[in-house]
């Protein structure tokens, strides 16, 4: 996928970008919160990928602030078509894959009681598979924070298990791997 990116760094097929209706206007500080309750859960959502001046890429999970970017569409006409054309402006931004988070949360303001929620994240760091997981975190730690219910989530036990989980499958036997999928 890096190579894909580096290979046509506008293409938009890897970029992801869901848009989510709600009946509730969370605030920044809540959002904020609950993203970094997020990040803090699933590191891979903090991820960079180095690959600039290093003789082979790695993927670093750091210690980084996952955005939240606040817009009013409460005056515009057609809210809906707006926030699509925030979504193409979006798909359409370079993702820098070292510099740049690539996980971002959107709070558009549809009116007083309601919003669009999109997030914007990198196919390199997630997939269909943990998409699931993530999301209904992300939902429920903004349910929490706006009853004003939180959960201290930085557990110690559970920092570093996507860089245990990457290092337990570098760690296998790659033969014996390939011998299985051989003889399947």
């Amino acid at each position: 996928m890096l190579y894909a990116h580096e290979s046509n760094p506008d293409a938009w097929q890897y970029r992801l970008v869901n848009i989510y209706e709600l009946d509730v206007l969370p605030k920044e500080e809540q959002l904020s919160a609950a993203l970094k309750r997020l990040g803090e859960k699933h590191e891979v959502l903090r991820s960079a990928i180095i690959y600039d001046g290093v003789k082979q890429a790695r993927q670093a999970i750091i210690e980084r602030k996952l955005p939240v970017f606040m817009e009013d569409f409460s005056d515009r006409e057609d809210k809906e078509g707006a926030v699509y054309a925030l979504r193409e402006k979006i798909l359409s931004e370079n993702y820098d894959l070292q510099k740049k988070p690539l996980f971002q949360l959107y709070c558009v303001k549809k009116s007083d009681d309601s919003c669009y929620l999109l997030t914007a994240t990198h196919h390199i760091i997630v997939d269909g598979w943990c998409f699931d997981l993530y999301q209904k975190d992300l939902f429920g730690f903004i349910a929490e924070e706006m009853e004003g219910v939180t959960q201290d989530e930085t557990n110690e036990a559970a920092k570093g298990k996507y860089e245990d989980a990457v290092r337990e499958i570098l760690n296998k036997d790659k033969r014996a791997g390939l011998e299985y999928w051989r003889t399947l």
